[in-house]
């Protein structure tokens, strides 16, 4: 049973790695076997492929140096790091152990650039991680696993961690101190938190935000304010003095069964709330309840929305006059804020995780994080694993507009989301120069509209991409959408790779790329064949051509690597020469069993035959197709090199594995 879990284990993980990057539009109500309106998936990781048992609550991080974009994800006892910038390729970084034991509940959130973590586990405390290190290039094999930064103990187990991002405090919330109320921490200093105060006024807090205010109460503008879920109200406080935190107001409502969560709209004039148990206590619909804060000291509800599904609501969070919303087995929804006033939300999008019922269950998607600037937004799936969706609620019909012989274009795009304010827009490119324009059709004021873009002039950027962003503007929000315009040429000629250098062995798996000849757009699409049926990292480059940086998902490995620009005259795409490189064995320092305990597989692609260097103590290794299925088996008789046979092997990817070593599995290509 071991023998069968460690390859099974490992075969799903590898073979995902293929398959985990095929795109699922959303097109006549589905994207694949799920039911969606405006929601396309980009890519699924399983709960195999993240290590995990159960996943709960997700959050984000951005890094301000490269630019890169990462989920991180709480599964039963570890906290995952997912690369996700690339969102049809989303890339396993690592992992951060939980620091006592696994269980259901764990929280994350982010500071600059530090994530803390607590879980419902006695003695956990909060887990500090630079998230910075998911960044370096000191380790040769992936999924890392990683340790903490620092750790405070000043509490046990905690349901929730809140972060207040401009102070520099993060609350505890739902722990074994403070009756389960606020426990406030200084992490000005993040490698050394501090306790900073706390609260158990109201008693148990199960999540809450807190914010600097700058809403309509004269009474705490600039006051540090903190909205609370306090199981049967909305409580409000005053934490700006941490050791005399004040409650403002305690606020009910009809039919309480669990105040689960809350957040604030971005003028801070409504408090978006959920209740996780009204559906089982009383039978009624999914149901987000709106409550009028324009007086802290004297909310009032202002609407209850009937979502029209029966399934639990659980997390959700306001950016850009949107609600995004995880609702169990009815998924991720979101709602447009255009009638808040009036006590409703407008539906917009979802994608609805668990297609086969919305039932009253326990089960489906737990959270999600939607404050990507690429718009992509992560949600966690209970029971199966990470979705990577991109909502298209400001698109352009083709990002990708080919020209060829033609002076003119136009491109259409379409608004999605309700706006009642005046709409403006504009166009920014990103490439350098490009051709005039004005905008058609376009809906001001009002949305959503379907608009367009002539370009004039075309004939002078023969053979460039020129690539921008359309703006638009709405109540002091700003929309970009991303397009380019390929003019093609019959004598466009193809980019040229320059690093890494064809044939060259890299230490790490963080590969700098750089190529010449396709400014503006570009894809890069990585290997493990020359013929690109497994492509393992692919990602659409805009703007001027230069270094970057990627993480490849395995080590001592040889990889084909290509960049192709669109190009209508020259037929569609026009493709560099194939470049490889090969991760190699590196001497950096990595959290793994040492060399001597290693499978190694030599020659990678081979043909005829291949080289296992077999580690000390096995007896048998195994091949296996992608699909699972045992090629051959073969015996070793002795420690060392031993060759072996492929010739009966079709073309292809072929994992190979020992079978007391099962979890150092190797793949080779055919």
């Amino acid at each position: 049973m071991r023998f069968y879990f460690r390859v099974t284990f490992f075969i799903v993980l590898f073979s995902a790695s293929f398959t985990v990057a095929v795109a699922q539009p959303c097109e006549d109500g589905f994207s694949g076997p799920y039911p969606c309106s405006q929601v396309d998936q980009h890519s699924f990781m399983n709960l195999q492929e993240l290590l995990g048992i159960s996943s709960n609550d997700i959050w984000g991080w951005t890094s301000s140096e490269t630019g890169r974009e990462y989920a991180l994800v709480g599964l039963f006892d570890k906290t995952a790091f997912i690369d996700v910038t690339s969102p049809a390729h989303p890339l396993y970084i690592g992992y951060l152990p939980t620091a006592t034991f696994g269980i259901l509940w764990r929280d994350i959130k982010v500071i600059d650039h530090y994530a803390y973590i607590v879980a419902e586990a006695a003695g956990h405390g909060i887990q500090v991680f630079d998230l910075k290190r998911l960044e370096s290039n000191a380790y040769a094999n992936t999924p890392v696993i990683f340790d903490a930064d620092a750790n405070y103990t000043g509490f046990g187990n905690a349901h929730n961690i809140v972060a207040d991002t401009a102070n520099k405090y993060v609350y505890a919330v739902g722990s074994d101190t403070f009756a389960g109320g606020l426990h406030v921490v200084d992490v000005s200093d993040p490698l050394n938190p501090v306790y900073a105060g706390g609260s158990e006024e109201d008693g148990y807090t199960h999540d809450a935000q807190v914010v600097n205010y700058t809403g309509p109460d004269p009474l705490y503008q600039g006051r540090q304010i903190c909205f609370a879920a306090n199981e049967n109200t909305i409580t409000i406080f005053d934490v700006t003095d941490k050791n005399l935190i004040e409650m403002i107001s305690r606020t009910g409502y009809e039919d309480v069964g669990y105040t689960h969560q809350c957040w604030v709209t971005e003028d801070m004039r409504y408090l978006i709330a959920n209740d996780e148990l009204d559906e089982i206590n009383f039978g009624i619909n999914t149901r987000t309840i709106i409550f009028d804060i324009h007086d802290l000291q004297n909310p009032v509800v202002a609407g209850y929305v009937d979502l029209g599904t029966p399934s639990i609501d659980h997390n959700l969070y306001v950016h850009d006059g949107l609600v995004y919303e995880s609702n169990y087995t009815s998924g991720v929804r979101i709602f447009s804020l255009i009638d808040v006033e009036d006590g409703d939300l407008v539906p917009v999008g979802f994608f609805d995780v668990i297609p086969e019922h919305n039932n009253v269950q326990f089960a489906g998607s737990w959270s999600n994080y939607p404050y990507f600037d690429s718009g992509t937004v992560v949600a966690t799936n209970m029971y199966q694993g990470l979705h990577v969706l991109r909502p298209r609620l400001f698109a352009a019909r083709e990002t990708v507009t080919e020209v060829c012989g033609a002076n003119t274009a136009t491109l259409i795009f379409d608004i999605n989301v309700p706006i009642a304010s005046t709409v403006s827009y504009g166009l920014e490119y990103t490439s350098g120069s490009g051709p005039s324009f004005f905008f058609e059709n376009s809906s001001t004021p009002g949305a959503p509209a379907v608009n367009g873009i002539l370009f004039t002039g075309l004939s002078s950027f023969s053979g460039q991409n020129v690539a921008g962003n359309i703006l638009v503007s709405y109540d002091d929000t700003v929309r970009k959408i991303p397009f380019v315009l390929a003019v093609g040429s019959d004598l466009t000629p193809p980019a040229e790779p320059l690093a890494p250098l064809d044939g060259e062995v890299l230490p790490d798996q963080l590969v700098e790329f750089s190529w010449s000849g396709a400014e503006g757009y570009a894809v890069l699409e990585v290997a493990v064949d020359p013929e690109f049926e497994n492509i393992v990292y692919a990602e659409e480059i805009f703007g001027a051509a230069g270094v970057h940086a990627a993480h490849m998902p395995f080590d001592e490995t040889f990889y084909y690597w290509r960049i192709s620009r669109p190009d209508a005259c020259y037929g569609g795409t026009v493709v560099s020469n194939l470049a490889t490189f090969e991760i190699g064995i590196t001497a950096s320092v990595r959290q793994q069993p040492a060399d001597d305990h290693r499978l190694k597989v030599f020659p990678n692609p081979a043909s005829e035959y291949v080289m296992v260097e077999v580690p000390k103590g096995e007896e048998h290794i195994v091949f296996y197709d992608l699909t699972g299925r045992k090629t051959a088996e073969r015996k070793v008789s002795a420690e060392g090199l031993q060759m072996h046979d492929l010739s009966e092997f079709s073309p292809g990817v072929y994992i190979v594995s020992g079978v007391k070593t099962g979890r150092f599995t190797r793949f080779v290509v055919k």
